[in-house]
């Protein structure tokens, strides 16, 4: 079911988060207005966002007095078409969400902590309200896992293989050049690729969660984070990735996932890699996924992971795809 698109022409748009992606997607909905009106066949308008601090000042081209400290009532608005979530964690995140789909309103978010843990409980809520619930920005930011991924449905998917974590692929391909684990992290940290608590990304974790997601779309039913055996990058010698570099190796931190029969085998743990595995040509802080099919065979893609602008494309494309009719989805 599309939009109402009842308001003079418009999506109205509601915000919940106004932090680096939040504030790249307000960015950047006001400098391709008009490239998703010509998509959707309607113009995007920001009626509200939440935020924590409705005083601090932010370079956005929003209005003051649409700000507001309660995400629920964002996203209940009468005059919102669409939510995109992009406050991260699981509250007040995950209430909001589900206020917004029983409310009538399409959700676009980036959470992936939030759909690793509860996918099937926001999916069958979607489901129950008529209402799409979408989420490319959640994997790989804006280089398309998700919709690749979809895009098989009719097919039967094998094995998904993934480098789906910027910060431990840079630490990692920064740490056969020489580097310990806590210089790469530093560095990492120096050019934005990492957290000031980076433990999410060189433990495994991140990576889970995204699998959990591509896990739960590619086989058709929600993959637990339990189910997902993690190990990180922290326990690696350093002396094992030099000698792989020398021997033409890559070091990669892999996530897997096979239905094996009707159930899902997923890990997280690195892994040498020939120079011939697609998955070696991922360096820096880039995503990359290797989709194997029965009919399609082997797909790879490949781009930036994280960022601002990258989420904010995704995030965009999501809010096209809520505001079409449902035929030309």
């Amino acid at each position: 079911m599309a939009v109402s698109g009842n308001r003079r022409g418009e999506i109205g748009i509601g915000l919940l988060g106004c932090g680096v992606v939040g504030s790249a997607v307000a960015r950047a909905l006001a400098r391709h207005a008009g490239v998703i009106g010509r998509h959707a066949g309607s113009l995007p308008v920001i009626r509200a966002v939440a935020v924590r601090n409705v005083r601090k000042r932010r370079d956005v081209p929003v209005a003051a007095d649409l700000f507001s400290g309660d995400a629920w009532q964002v996203a209940t608005r009468p005059d919102v078409d669409v939510v995109v979530e992009v406050i991260g964690g699981l509250d007040p995140a995950g209430d909001a969400i589900e206020a917004a789909l029983r409310a009538g309103k399409h959700v676009v978010t980036a959470n992936k902590e939030l759909l690793a843990h509860q996918f099937a409980k926001l999916h069958d809520c979607a489901a129950a309200s008529g209402r799409l619930l979408l989420f490319e920005a959640a994997v790989m930011a804006g280089t398309p896992a998700v919709s690749t991924v979809r895009s098989l449905a009719g097919d039967r998917i094998r094995k998904l293989q993934g480098v789906l974590n910027g910060t431990s692929n840079f630490c990692l391909h920064r740490m056969q050049a020489g580097l310990t684990l806590a210089e790469a992290v530093a560095q990492a940290q120096a050019r934005g690729y990492a957290e000031r608590d980076p433990s999410a990304d060189i433990e495994g974790r991140d990576a889970a969660a995204k699998l959990a997601i591509l896990a739960a779309v590619a086989f058709g039913r929600p993959a637990s984070l339990d189910e997902v055996t993690v190990t990180g990058i922290t326990r690696l010698r350093h002396a094992d990735l030099v000698t792989a570099a020398s021997q033409g190796q890559a070091v990669r931190l892999v996530a897997e996932a096979r239905d094996e029969d009707g159930r899902i085998s997923a890990t997280v743990a690195p892994a040498f890699l020939d120079s011939s595995h697609p998955l070696a040509s991922v360096r820096g802080h880039h995503n990359g996924l290797l989709v194997d099919a029965d009919l399609a065979g082997q797909l790879f893609i490949q781009g930036p992971g994280a960022g601002g602008d990258a989420t904010a494309s995704a995030i965009l494309t999501d809010i096209v795809r809520a505001a079409r009719p449902c035929g030309s989805r």
